[in-house]
């Protein structure tokens, strides 16, 4: 793409990791929405489409892969549903001034991200749908939870896209096109060996982020997900002859740059998320509500929680799993210790850190 490769490269790649969806699907890897944020007029959506559109459509209202994110949640819910291995496309997360209509708007994104990053139906009385396709948010600002954007990959467009570039790709509308139907034909032909390489890559990606004890683990992994389909993309312009082998090299590495200048950019907005909402946390609240809800257990009394008379104890460390696996909050055991201790219920038994509440 000849516009600005820092966001038109990880969002071509965006695009293929649509129609390579169910493929992914297989290999176990839950793909995340890229989240694209920039100002008003910068020229974010035109961008998106086209990187990404299928079809040779002019007029972005009648696409079936495009919706509002004004647009009722059943009218999405019924569009997301119907497509698949595709790009959907949900524009203009802009800033509304009624703060209702606004909640609404980012309740319709979350349950997006939500149904894509965990893979799972969305079940209602009234509907049932599934994200079975890649997901592109485009907004002038972010969600504020750092759970929300933790399932997501954030590209941000510091700078206005040139009008003039957009202006040439638009002139040649077919070339895209064209291009996913000789990519899809190549993928079917090499089918099994396209499957076998994203798993067999997941598989050793899996090995080496439990090695490094990454901790933006989704973050990491959408990473990985867009570099292993980047070399799958590379492996087909070899196979056509567009690019040598070395070529194919130089691209990779020039892309792995930009991706990782955008996971910095998001975990740089992760921390200041965490540093921001563990200020406002009551542990006690959630320890509660974690016992309550069963997320942690009793089990015997060498267990990580267990009964002693009128009183439940438990590991720090068990509370710390509890809390990223139902809230996804990173803390560390001693910082829960510390918390506790300054309330009077954190103690030391057989040489572990432990909380004691009464039953």
């Amino acid at each position: 793409m000849n516009v600005d490769k820092r966001y038109s490269t990880i969002l071509f790649i965006g695009g293929l990791t649509g129609i390579l969806h169910s493929l992914v699907i297989e290999a176990g890897i839950k793909p995340l929405a890229l989240y694209v944020v920039g100002e008003t007029q910068s020229r974010k959506t035109t961008l998106v489409r086209e990187c990404t559109r299928m079809y040779n459509r002019s007029d972005i209202a009648s696409s079936t892969e495009t919706a509002r994110v004004s647009s009722t949640k059943l009218v999405l819910e019924k569009m997301i549903d119907e497509l698949s291995d595709a790009t959907f496309i949900l524009d203009d997360m802009y800033r509304e001034k009624d703060a209702g209509t606004r909640k609404d708007y980012e309740g319709h994104i979350r349950n997006i991200i939500r149904n894509l990053a965990d893979d799972s139906p969305r079940n209602t009385q009234r509907s049932s749908y599934r994200v079975n396709s890649q997901v592109i948010i485009t907004g002038e600002y972010l969600l504020d939870n750092r759970t929300d954007i933790g399932r997501c990959f954030i590209i941000h467009i510091d700078n206005p896209i040139s009008g003039k570039r957009l202006n040439e790709i638009q002139k040649n509308p077919l070339i895209l096109p064209t291009f996913y139907r000789n990519f899809i034909k190549y993928i079917c032909r090499y089918y099994y060996e396209t499957e076998d390489f994203i798993k067999s890559s997941f598989r050793e990606f899996r090995i080496n982020n439990e090695l490094c004890q990454v901790k933006y683990k989704r973050i990491q992994e959408e990473r990985f997900l867009l570099i292993c389909i980047l070399k799958i993309f590379c492996n087909y312009a070899v196979y056509v002859g567009e690019l040598d082998k070395n070529s194919a090299s130089i691209m990779i590495q020039e892309v792995k740059e930009q991706i990782d200048n955008a996971v910095k950019f998001q975990e740089e907005i992760m921390r200041n998320l965490e540093i921001k909402e563990q200020k406002n946390i009551n542990l006690s609240l959630l320890l509660l509500k974690c016992i309550g809800n069963n997320d942690i257990k009793t089990g015997e009394k060498n267990s990580g929680c267990f009964k002693k008379g009128k009183h439940i104890f438990i590991r720090c460390e068990i509370l710390v799993i509890s809390l990223y696996n139902c809230y996804g909050l990173e803390y560390s055991a001693i910082k829960i210790s510390k918390y506790f201790a300054n309330k009077g219920i954190s103690y030391t038994y057989n040489n572990r850190n432990v909380v004691k509440i009464r039953e």
